[in-house]
């Protein structure tokens, strides 16, 4: 796996300032995919622990997919 990190300033127009984020790039080696992602976490974060972070995003959207199916959570609806 090949990692990409270098922190860069984002700013959105609407705050006074710009805010530091990690950009966070990462080559799959079977598929050679790349993915990118933004992360505000911590400067002293390590590249590895961030790249391992944003693997960990397929796990955590899949648990939500296998909820909505196993618990009916797609049909659950709140009212306030």
């Amino acid at each position: 796996m090949d990692i990409l990190h270098q922190r860069v300033w984002l700013w959105d127009e609407k705050e006074k300032q710009a805010k530091h984020w990690n950009l966070v790039g990462r080559r799959e080696v079977k598929s050679s995919k790349i993915k990118y992602s933004l992360s505000n976490a911590p400067e002293s974060t390590a590249a590895k622990r961030l790249a391992y972070m944003q693997a960990q995003r397929y796990w955590v959207e899949r648990s939500f997919q296998d909820s909505k199916t196993s618990c009916g959570m797609s049909d659950y609806q709140a009212r306030g």
